[in-house]
């Protein structure tokens, strides 16, 4: 799971905003990660591929899910490009109110997350993606969080998203990333009464089979994410050991009816 892509390491730190997200990071790390999936052989496949091959049980070892939130211009400048030189596909999972705007002050606390010289894509843009091989799925109209969002307020985001998106592009979506992986009991049911096939949080670990196919993984990378790091997470699903533990944990204590009505991550 990525997020905007910076020209240079610099931006990473720039005067006036010395708290940006470690999610947005240097296109040249990018590039390591690419360049080490490419030598080890895995092959990159769009969501909706992984999820027909992992509802089939028949998920090769080597397929590798690329995605990207939210819909930042950088993709087009710095991550289509490298995805091109690898032969490489990839998934936006798209904030659709964004779209077309000048900048992210729609949210102004979804704004302070963001890169200063980035801003969101056009709709010309993400067709260009689409052209390009890219899938792009729902990722809310407006990014709020969606634990203990209104249900009215649910359905709008996940119906809303999806309509707009098939409006633009002429095909609906099939899949939904929640926003900063946010979502309660309310929102897994919303997502399958809005008709999507599945959702994405931004837990870590391995999709295997028996997973709630409403909150799959995916691997959040950081500027952590070095390429020792990066081939880890590929492998086992899991920055760490401790982080493999913690997932563990998660996932027996969300099993408890009474816990899903109010964890939300």
């Amino acid at each position: 799971m990525y997020h905007a892509l910076l020209p240079h390491a610099a931006l990473a730190n720039v005067p006036g905003q010395p708290n940006l997200p470690d999610v947005h990071i240097p296109v040249a790390l990018f590039e390591q990660h690419l360049a080490w999936l490419h030598a080890a052989g895995y092959v990159p496949v769009t969501v909706a591929e992984f999820y027909r091959r992992w509802r089939a049980r028949e998920l090769p070892a080597h397929f590798i899910t690329l995605t990207f939130d939210d819909g930042y211009r950088s993709l087009l400048d710095y991550a289509a490009p490298a995805l091109k030189k690898y032969g490489f596909v990839a998934t936006l999972f798209l904030t659709t109110d964004f779209v077309g705007q000048p900048d992210f002050s729609a949210n102004p606390a979804f704004a302070q997350g963001t890169p200063p010289a980035d801003r969101p894509l056009s709709w010309p843009e993400v067709r260009a993606l689409q052209a390009a091989g890219w899938a792009i799925e729902a990722h809310s109209l407006s990014h709020p969080s969606h634990a203990g969002l209104p249900i009215a307020e649910l359905q709008q985001e996940l119906v809303g998203s999806r309509q707009v998106i098939a409006e633009q592009l002429g095909t609906p979506p099939e899949f939904y990333a929640f926003p900063y992986g946010s979502y309660d009991r309310a929102a897994l049911r919303a997502l399958g009464e809005a008709g999507y096939a599945a959702g994405f949080s931004v837990h870590d670990g391995p999709p295997h089979p028996g997973r709630d196919r409403r909150r799959l993984p995916r691997a959040e990378i950081n500027t952590r994410s070095t390429p020792a790091v990066f081939a880890r997470l590929v492998r086992t699903g899991h920055a760490s050991a401790a982080a493999r533990w913690r997932a563990a944990l998660r996932d027996a204590v969300f099993h408890f009816p009474l816990v899903k009505e109010w964890v939300s991550e």
